[in-house]
């Protein structure tokens, strides 16, 4: 069969990864040319990624897209791009201003190396705190919240001529599974659904989003049998006929278990039949293939079969890249005559985005708890304080900041991690000379934890330093407070940061030790 613009490969979007796939040119160079949709980005760098992707789109000699999951800004993927606080941080700021200007810099860092397509925001609604994959990528726990801010954060996005995409229809909040490894169910009832999930996928169809992405989750009073991704009731009936979206329905990645273990009679499926069955429920547009021609060939025998039925999948894609070309500007790109996809050299705008985010940070600060009366901190406690840092992911790099500023931890300094969490008893000697702790906790949301809260090991020290210091303790959530789950005693001083970015290090650091105004809201109180 000829491979050439087949319209099988027409609906698919392959994932790069980089820097290993740098090498791997000719074979993405090839699947440009042949026709496929455009590509998932992973990683990369804002030296070697603006020509790797002109080269991509050279080769196809049409638009295509170029995707990345940016919900913390581009430098959540592209080294030397600005990494950004949260959607969460954004949340405890309460403000429409600050979630425009949080999607217009993940828009123009975006087309400065050459992606069109960001797949953020995440519009789910964090009703459950203990929730493994969601936590501080939402803007918050309530569908106020999260209708507010997220549509303007796509309006941000997108006046910069860059396609968002609201995630993960109809709500991936309530989950207490984690769809890459296991096919998730929430079991609410309809209208706790039509009150909690909607609304914030309401307001970014409003606003005028350009594509949505499905959840491998079942919503058993919207469909019993079958996740949201393969649902026609879902897809079709619900997001198409009445939410009227006449945008791109785009499937989260099809290596998924969340969706490869939904086939029929509870078997497992391959990609390709799973490919078909997203096409034969609503989806338009496919992540992540690993074998993007064996995928096509499954789509291409479905439509001549007439199970599935490609063309209408097609004219949306096209339509959506007929104004969607990176090398062109588009919207308010061309008003204001940027060109989308030439990098911004300009000094000014990247400190803009620099100082914007530490801004962020700073200023969605927010006290959850302050029963020991610590807060703010005076000269006098600031003169021995001990840093413990707890870091859920062994990231070394988190340690930089605090070691910049050993001079304010005058009791000293330690980093924790999982594995020499147990050999705590030196450790809560330091505590018990300090003056104060500054007790940091660090966790990302990881797909391969299953888990929002923190290791076994790091949970058990936490509790026996707020055990032996609860009232000299000032605990920082570098992430959501799903994390001090089942964490005893809890903490009579515990400061929300929100993220672990570098920029919310220095931001928390600065302003905690110093004494200074903590402005935040707490924006994961859930609605009624």
């Amino acid at each position: 069969m000829d491979r050439l613009r087949r319209p099988g490969l027409a609906l698919l979007v392959p994932a790069i990864r980089l820097p290993a796939d740098y090498g791997r040119i000719e074979e993405f160079r090839a699947l440009a040319a042949a026709g496929v949709a455009g590509f998932l980005v992973f990683g990369g760098d804002d030296e070697l990624l603006p020509p790797f992707l002109a080269s991509l789109r050279e080769a196809a000699g049409r638009p295509i897209y170029i995707m990345s999951d940016t919900e913390r800004g581009v430098g959540q993927q592209v080294s030397g791009c600005a990494e950004l606080p949260p959607l969460m941080a954004v949340g405890a700021t309460l403000s429409e201003e600050r979630a425009y200007h949080h999607g217009r810099v993940t828009a123009l860092e975006a087309r400065a190396v050459g992606i069109n397509t960001v797949l953020a925001p995440v519009v789910d609604v964090l009703s459950l705190p203990s929730n493994p994959i969601i936590g501080n990528r939402s803007f918050g726990g309530s569908a106020e919240i999260v209708s507010r801010l997220g549509a303007a954060w796509i309006a941000g996005a997108q006046d910069q001529g860059v396609l968002a995409c609201a995630k993960h229809f109809p709500g991936h909040g309530h989950t207490a599974g984690d769809s890459h490894a296991e096919l998730p169910s929430v079991n609410e009832p309809l209208e706790a659904l039509e009150r909690r999930e909607l609304p914030s996928f309401r307001a970014a169809i409003a606003a005028g989003v350009g594509s949505i992405m499905t959840a491998h989750v079942v919503y058993r009073a919207l469909d019993p049998d079958l996740p949201a991704t393969l649902s026609t009731k879902i897809l079709r009936d619900l997001l198409r006929t009445r939410l009227g979206f006449g945008g791109l329905v785009i499937s989260d990645a099809l290596t998924m278990d969340g969706l490869l273990v939904a086939g029929r009679d509870g078997g497992r499926m391959t990609e390709a039949e799973a490919a078909v069955r997203c096409v034969e429920a609503g989806c338009d547009l496919l992540l992540h293939p690993t074998d993007p021609h064996a995928v096509a060939d499954a789509l291409e025998q479905a439509n001549a079969l007439g199970r599935i039925e490609l063309s209408g999948p097609l004219a949306r894609i096209l339509l959506t890249l007929s104004d969607l070309a990176v090398g062109g500007a588009t919207g308010a790109a061309a008003a204001h005559g940027e060109a989308a996809g030439d990098p911004d050299e300009s000094p000014g705008l990247r400190a803009e985005h620099l100082y914007g985010a530490y801004a962020l940070a700073r200023d969605s600060l927010t006290v959850m708890e302050n029963s020991a009366r610590l807060l703010p901190l005076g000269p006098t406690a600031r003169q021995r304080v001990f840093g413990v840092l707890v870091d859920d992911d062994d990231d070394a790099r988190r340690e930089s900041v605090f070691r910049e500023r050993e001079a304010d931890f005058s009791a000293g300094f330690v980093r924790v991690v999982a594995w020499d969490a147990e050999k705590g008893s030196g450790l809560l000697d330091l505590v018990d000379e300090a003056g104060v702790v500054f007790l940091a906790v660090a966790s990302s949301i990881r797909s391969y934890k299953g888990r929002a809260n923190l290791a076994p090991g790091l949970r058990a020290l936490v509790g026996a330093i707020l055990d032996r210091a609860a009232a000299k303790t000032v605990t920082v959530l570098f992430t959501a407070p799903g994390a001090m789950e089942g964490v005893s005693p809890a903490p009579r001083t515990l400061v929300a940061a929100w993220g672990d970015a570098p920029v919310t290090f220095r931001a928390a650091l600065d302003v905690i030790l110093a004494g200074g105004p903590l402005r935040g809201l707490d924006p994961t109180v859930t609605a009624k």
